[in-house]
């Protein structure tokens, strides 16, 4: 390895193909480039470009991009520092140029716009001391009742009035920084300053933030990366202005207040806004983060994973409207998944939407004593599908399938025993026996779907799409299950999945339409269908349980739908398909047969789709 000059030198050779093989990431060729599925978000289609001549990755999915050092950054979640020693050890380079001279310190221009944020944090501290309290001091303290600790805690600031005259000379003669601040690096972003901050406007000498209270932001490593300012008067549209997005600043990456959290934290609270952290923090509550957004990101799960090593349950503590509803249906599911136990905070209807709401109205007591009212998983999801409607056999159904995505959870015997002891109390359906042997089974169809899914990566890719059972594999290879396991597995889940009677027994065609038809009329139809979309001697058991009177269908309806579409499929086609992949003299993906699957289950898709057409016909 020739010594660079410069880092950039240094960066050129690191290449970008091998450092993304590395991670066992499957590249293909397309044109002059590289695609590959992309490892930071769940990516069905390749949507990552790897680009040789450029020497850079960039995914136009969730648009990630950047060198080798940046993609080390990003999927082993490390400062740059270390991102890049390991870049030189995957490609074999001599790491000694590296060692005495730029691993000293980070990539010079992510530290410059670290000390840059240093510096508005000091000064926006200080101004919100030196200026008269009404000017902000004493909106936090009285309006919004923050204590001088709280304030002093999170770092809040205050950008005053007069910022458009007074902000530029304020941190051009900040003294405690080196080299001396220019006024271009505050400005907005030009060809000499891309990494410019955008505080300033040059034309109009308007400053962009004034009047708000300065609340910092930073990365998950603790370091100041933004601002986001909380309006001060009430007729201001815009109530938060944050920092434009940076490469360095990307909010779906960040979390607020992580970087304080303590690291052997077992339990971490998770809410929507800065101040709901506030809030929270006021009542003694330390562990908590906010959500720069609705959404958790892969970053995220891993920033749990590999620095909150002792952390064991995530208590979702979103808003009480309809958008903090949604979204902890789906973060609970996330973590779930990740084998982190979730717990949801239980608002009871309560009056008020949020965690600021309640301390502002009733105090830091208030705020401590609802955050330990909170239902376990079960309790949650049981709630939550009561208000879809779902009957007790499907709401079961539902939640095992839940359960038995946190393999943490099912790996605790007396866990997963009173979790369906506590699912049959609050459904009183069926004995908790059979609801944990249910579990079990379920518990193994996830253990095969995962462990027959994916190829061997780096432990980093299983902190993203979930712990999955290596004791199987050998280092750098890929996962040693043959092809006709993988066929006859993904043909038995298909047709449990696509083809199972009880799916339009209990769920498309729900049991008041079973019993208004006739059971004559049921065992002609659909054994003349000669279809392997349903189990005929299983629909029709199951349809005899709910028979209860006769009433004539307008079956003339039924079978003008299913002859415009002719109905169904030969018996044979699914079989095909898997005798064609069993095929040995074939040269076998296991992403080919699951292309063939998938469009199969799209055909199977517009058959149920014609079935729900049909029961409305009928109803109406």
């Amino acid at each position: 390895m020739t010594s660079p000059t410069s880092l950039d030198q240094l960066k050129q050779q690191i290449k970008i193909a091998p450092i993304v093989e590395h991670y066992a990431i499957k590249l293909k060729k397309k044109g002059k480039d590289f695609v590959a599925l992309c490892p930071f978000h769940a990516d069905q289609n390749p949507s990552m470009t790897v680009s040789v001549a450029k020497n850079i990755f960039k995914c136009f999915s969730c648009q990630v991009g950047g060198d080798g050092i940046a993609f080390i950054q990003k999927i082993d979640q490390v400062d740059w520092k270390t991102a890049l020693n390991k870049a030189l050890s995957i490609l074999n380079l001599d790491s000694q140029y590296a060692v005495n001279f730029y691993l000293k310190e980070v990539d010079p221009k992510l530290k410059r716009y670290w000390d840059l944020h240093s510096a508005l944090v000091d000064y926006y501290q200080t101004r919100l001391k030196l200026e008269p309290k009404e000017q902000g001091l004493t909106y936090l303290t009285e309006t919004r009742k923050l204590s001088p600790q709280v304030i002093e805690r999170f770092q809040l600031g205050l950008a005053f009035t007069l910022e458009d005259q007074y902000f530029l000379p304020s941190l051009l003669n900040y003294p405690w920084i080196s080299p001396a601040i220019e006024k271009a690096e505050l400005c907005f972003a030009t060809e000499k300053f891309p990494e410019a901050l955008g505080f300033f406007n040059q034309q109009t000498h308007y400053a962009t933030f004034k009047s708000r209270i300065m609340i910092p932001i930073h990365d998950l490593k603790g370091n100041p990366v933004g601002f986001s300012g909380r309006a001060l008067q009430k007729t201001e549209k815009i109530k938060y202005k944050n920092s434009a997005e940076h490469q360095w600043f990307k909010k779906s990456e960040l979390l607020f207040n992580f970087h304080r959290i303590d690291k052997n934290t077992l339990k971490l609270y998770l809410v929507e806004g800065y101040f709901d952290v506030f809030a929270l923090t006021s009542a003694g509550i330390g562990d908590v983060v906010g959500l720069m957004g609705l959404a958790l990101s892969e970053s995220h799960i891993i920033a749990f994973q590999q620095q909150l090593k002792a952390l064991e349950t995530v208590v979702l503590a979103l808003d009480n409207d309809t958008a903090g509803h949604d979204a902890t249906f789906k973060l609970l599911q996330e973590l779930n998944a990740h084998g982190i136990i979730v717990e949801v905070v239980d608002w009871n209807q309560a009056a008020y939407k949020d965690w600021d709401e309640l301390f502002l109205a009733e105090g830091s007591d208030a705020v401590k004593a609802k955050t330990h009212r909170v239902l376990n998983l079960v309790e949650y999801l049981v709630a939550y599908f009561k208000t879809k409607g779902f009957d007790e056999r499907i709401t079961v159904n539902k939640v095992i399938d839940i359960i038995a995505q946190n393999q943490k959870v099912t790996a605790d015997t007396s866990f997963s025993r009173f979790l369906c002891q506590k699912l049959q109390q609050l459904l009183q359906y069926s004995d908790v026996e059979t609801l944990f042997t249910q579990l079990q089974q379920q518990k193994l169809k996830v253990k095969v779907n995962k462990t027959t899914t994916f190829t061997q990566r780096a432990p980093i890719y299983e902190s993203v799409v979930g712990v999955v059972d290596n004791s199987f594999r050998n280092e750098s290879q890929p996962v040693a299950i043959t092809k006709e396991f993988l066929v006859e597995n993904n043909w038995k889940e298909t047709k449990e999945r696509v083809f199972h009677a009880e799916i339009f027994a209990y769920v498309l065609l729900d049991k008041q339409f079973l019993v208004e038809l006739k059971q004559s009329d049921l065992d002609e139809l659909f054994a003349s269908l000669q279809t392997p979309l349903f189990d005929v001697a299983l629909f029709i058991d199951k349809a005899r349980l709910y028979w209860a009177k006769v009433q004539e269908p307008d079956w003339a309806v039924f079978n003008s739908i299913l002859g415009e579409q002719q109905a169904m499929f030969p018996t044979t086609f699914l079989a095909q398909i898997k005798e064609f992949f069993l095929n040995k003299s074939l040269s076998y993906d296991p992403e080919d047969y699951e292309e063939d699957l998938q469009f199969f289950r799209q055909l199977i898709v517009k058959q149920k789709e014609l079935l729900k057409y049909f029961k409305s016909m009928v109803e109406h």
